[in-house]
């Protein structure tokens, strides 16, 4: 709201300032009032204009990947699953709690039993090594899902800005067209009233002309659309726009090559899960081994706590240490086996995931390749025949109309025909650019 309040403010201080000058011609009655409300009004379109331009941000390709990748939620989430599981990584040496106690029995006399004992049990080495291990594993697993999760971002940022290079040229040749049209409309009016053709004609032009103009709304709504699109994947609130001016094909090399798929981080992602599996069935083993006890024991008498009256000091002056060490071990292992049994499934699963996952890759890949060479075969067609057709199909229509060698039938079916070509190849390329970023993405490209 302070924002709103603000800009308010600047535009009554720029109007105030834009027309101190003219009230002065106007109070001097050197201006009309109608010039003064002329030039109120350019005042206001002027700082708007203005405002808006400098408020809304030209991005290029690679400043929307760049911002993407640092800002997106999506990255930053995986981020801090990385940085929990770092955390995680310092617990894996983990031995239960120490047990303190503290014994008095006056029926005792001067043994042991009155002494304030600690004990701690501990595994072998090996088993906090595994841990480790397998916490490591899992941290690796979270950087895996860290490429994936940008390389999907990446697609989309790409996706979304070639999107709105599509919408941009295609709001340019409606544009063109509008202005066709709205010409064609004023000179049917002209023929109407003078006799020269009936009122048909200009009911057609004018429908024409109300049909661009509908389609312009449209592309204007999809490129907000996906600019509001491009603003969620970059996580700005800033008002942005692409910097470039032309859509263009993108160039692709290694079409034909499956093994690229090998490079996707869906693949490195399951061969992880298989390491953890593993590292997981390491941990079970070793768990299996015998834990110790250490323990040391003080005498400890409480002076004025003897209800039986009996002397309890085991020698005068003196008291009494001691220590424990021992050693447990399963005397039933069936639960140990079991869970390395579950482990050894979890990798069987592991490994038929990843295996899955590089042929279902593979796959794509192979549909992915026939969308590019559909697309690209269209392609080589407009630039080397179709757009030069249409291009002189819309100029020869538009001369032959003006000299009144065809009618405005004949001139509507061949304007037609060549602005739906330019359309069809605004199309082709933004279909052929969404098959070549598909293939980027199944090879694992994430810039």
């Amino acid at each position: 709201m302070n924002k709103y309040i603000f800009f308010v403010d600047r535009l009554r201080t720029a109007i105030k300032l834009l027309l101190f000058p003219i009230s002065l011609l106007r109070h001097a009655r050197l201006l009309p009032v109608r010039s003064v409300r002329y030039a109120a009004c350019i005042s206001v379109t002027i700082f708007l204009s203005a405002n808006i331009n400098a408020q809304t941000k030209k991005l290029s390709l690679q400043d929307c990947i760049n911002i993407a990748v640092s800002n997106n939620l999506s990255v930053k989430t995986v981020l801090l699953e990385i940085e929990q599981n770092k955390t995680l990584e310092k617990t894996s040496f983990d031995p239960p709690k120490t047990n303190i106690n503290l014994t008095q029995d006056p029926t005792s006399g001067g043994n042991m039993d009155n002494a304030l004992g600690i004990t701690q049990n501990i595994s072998l080495p090996g088993v906090y090594k595994n841990q480790k291990n397998v916490l490591q594993q899992q941290t690796m697993l979270a950087e895996k899902s860290k490429s994936i999760t940008q390389t999907e971002i990446v697609k989309n940022v790409k996706e979304a800005y070639y999107d709105l290079l599509y919408l941009q040229e295609k709001i340019k040749v409606l544009k063109y067209l509008d202005s066709i049209y709205n010409d064609f409309t004023k000179k049917a009016e002209v023929r109407q009233r003078t006799g020269e053709t009936s009122n048909l004609e200009k009911l057609s032009a004018q429908s024409k002309y109300q049909e661009i103009q509908l389609q312009q709304k449209e592309a204007l709504a999809d490129k907000q659309v996906r600019l509001y699109n491009l603003q969620q994947l970059l996580n700005t609130a800033e008002s942005i726009d692409v910097a470039e001016d032309t859509l263009t094909a993108i160039a692709f090399a290694n079409a034909f090559d499956t093994s690229v798929v090998s490079n996707n981080p869906m693949v490195d992602y399951y061969k992880q899960a298989i390491n953890i599996s593993n590292a997981k069935i390491n941990l079970e083993k070793v768990r299996r081994l015998p834990e110790f006890t250490v323990g040391y024991s003080q005498q400890l008498v409480i002076k004025g706590f003897d209800p039986a009256k009996i002397h309890r000091d085991y020698f005068n002056g003196t008291s009494i240490a001691g220590f424990q060490v021992g050693v447990s071990f399963p005397l039933i292992g069936r639960a140990y086996k079991e869970r390395i049994n579950a482990e050894k499934i979890g990798l069987t699963v592991a490994q038929t995931q990843a295996a899955a996952t590089q042929q279902k890759l593979k796959t794509q890949w192979q549909q992915a390749l026939q969308e590019y060479l559909k697309y690209k075969q269209s392609l080589d067609y407009y630039q080397s025949s179709g757009l030069q057709l249409a291009n002189e199909q819309m100029r020869v229509a538009q001369f032959s109309f003006s000299k009144g060698e065809i009618g405005y039938v004949e001139f509507i079916q061949n304007l037609s025909l060549a602005t739906q070509t330019k359309l069809d190849y605004l199309s082709t390329i933004n279909l052929f650019n969404d098959a070549v970023i598909n293939l980027q993405y199944l090879q694992g490209n994430n810039q």
